[in-house]
């Protein structure tokens, strides 16, 4: 309330008369009027709205009959806003609009709106708005593996502004902090155990905006294969017949198989091989004398790989390539040479027809060389044939693959022979 006092002087003939009148002048609510205002929608001081979406306040004019004019925005830093990037003063009819077109939390704090009224009374109003980041979730996979013995971490990094409150439990429990180290971007094991297996729950909130998320990641322990100490070190396989090499391992999950070769090929993608990468399984569809060589074995899971070597050699079958027939007199001497080859050198040994028995005696001598053909070659000698050493022979040959045999025929020729004849003699 305002007092004003108006005093008028009059002069009587003995002296001076003073009137003075008081005037108060009350307040428009006094006397049921509002005072001018602004307005800004929507309504309320303080604001949190999420960031990178567009937003807009508007300004309007309150209680009042006189004129609005002169309506400006004021940002943060105490600067009038016009039409900077980004942010936009934009006056309307009955408004005067402040557009946000992708808030940042950089574009938090106080905005004022202002206005004349009568064109002399200032008048003003402030809203506070923070611009927050909702919760994201970045590298958290909803199942995760550690490795058994190994360290490791549960991957989630939580982030937001205002920075989230995040918490962390397992199997509804919270966490031992002897066991587990909170880091920024997820939980670290020392050395993974099969008691770290279960359901994580990560918690992110935020108080300023009341946000509230979480997440469930399952998380398994993985076991390295380890190739079986039963995978021989070496092999063989039979030439010309179907070759199979086995690899097995232990891990978890289950490993897979590859083979290669010496040439570092995946032999899954090569003729004549075929392989089971889940049993382990490498067959050789024809084994050839190529095919010799090392093979590797891989197992392979998630956890990490296991590798064995085994060097393969090739059995070559044994194959008889010659035993010839012979013709010599009584008397003469006798040769009977029988060749072969296979790898192993094959075992050779020459028999005669009707028995099972390998000549081994005093007439016979045995002698056993290589040649240039690097075939094996048995020779029987005998000094002096007889007749009786006329017949059928058989020679064979035989190594771990099997065992042939071939016949070859020993003529004894001899002259012939004049019996006389007894003639019977009667006597009366």
């Amino acid at each position: 309330m305002t007092l004003k006092l108006l005093c008028s002087f009059w002069r009587m003939p003995s002296k001076w008369l003073i009137f003075c009148l008081v005037i108060s002048s009350l307040p428009a609510s006094y006397y049921g009027q509002s005072q001018p205002s602004l307005v800004i929608n929507p309504i309320g001081e303080n604001k949190t709205e999420p960031a990178g979406t567009g937003f807009v306040l508007f300004c309007t004019k309150g209680a009042g009959e006189a004129e609005f004019t002169n309506y400006k925005w004021t940002g943060p830093d105490g600067q009038e806003i016009t039409s900077q990037e980004g942010i936009r003063a934009v006056p309307t009819a009955d408004s005067y609009i402040l557009s946000f077109d992708s808030p940042s939390p950089q574009d938090s704090g106080s905005y004022t709106c202002s206005a004349l009224y009568g064109s002399t009374i200032s008048l003003s109003i402030t809203v506070h708005i923070t611009f927050y980041h909702d919760i994201t979730w970045e590298d958290c996979p909803q199942r995760q593996h550690l490795i058994l013995g190994q360290p490791g971490k549960v991957r989630c990094r939580v982030r937001g502004n205002p920075v989230p409150l995040v918490r962390w439990l397992k199997d509804h429990e919270n966490l031992d902090p002897q066991r587990y180290d909170g880091k920024e971007d997820g939980i670290f094991v020392q050395s993974a155990q099969d008691i770290d297996r279960g359901t994580y729950i990560v918690s992110a909130m935020v108080s300023v905006t009341g946000k509230f998320q979480k997440r469930n990641i399952t998380v398994d322990v993985y076991t390295q294969p380890k190739i079986s100490p039963t995978v021989p070190d070496s092999s063989e396989l039979v030439e010309g017949t179907l070759g199979t090499l086995k690899c097995s391992a232990e891990g978890y999950p289950p490993p897979l198989y590859y083979w290669l070769d010496q040439a570092n090929r995946n032999l899954s993608t090569v003729n004549g091989f075929q392989v089971d990468p889940k049993a382990g399984l490498l067959q050789v569809t024809s084994v050839r004398r190529e095919d010799e060589g090392t093979y590797r074995c891989q197992a392979v899971n998630p956890a990490g790989k296991d590798t064995r070597e085994i060097a393969v050699a090739i059995v070559v079958k044994p194959r008889i390539t010659e035993f010839q027939n012979a013709t010599v007199s009584v008397g003469e001497e006798v040769k009977l040479e029988c060749r072969a080859h296979g790898k192993p050198t094959p075992d050779m040994k020459i028999r005669r027809d009707g028995n099972t028995h390998f000549l081994l005696d005093q007439h016979f001598k045995f002698q056993e060389t290589q040649n240039d053909q690097q075939e094996t070659v048995l020779t029987m000698t005998a000094m002096s044939a007889t007749r009786e050493m006329d017949g059928l022979y058989y020679c064979s040959a035989e190594n771990k693959a099997e065992k042939v045999e071939r016949v070859g025929h020993l003529t004894v020729q001899f002259p012939p022979q004049v019996f006389a004849r007894e003639n019977p003699v009667k006597t009366w």
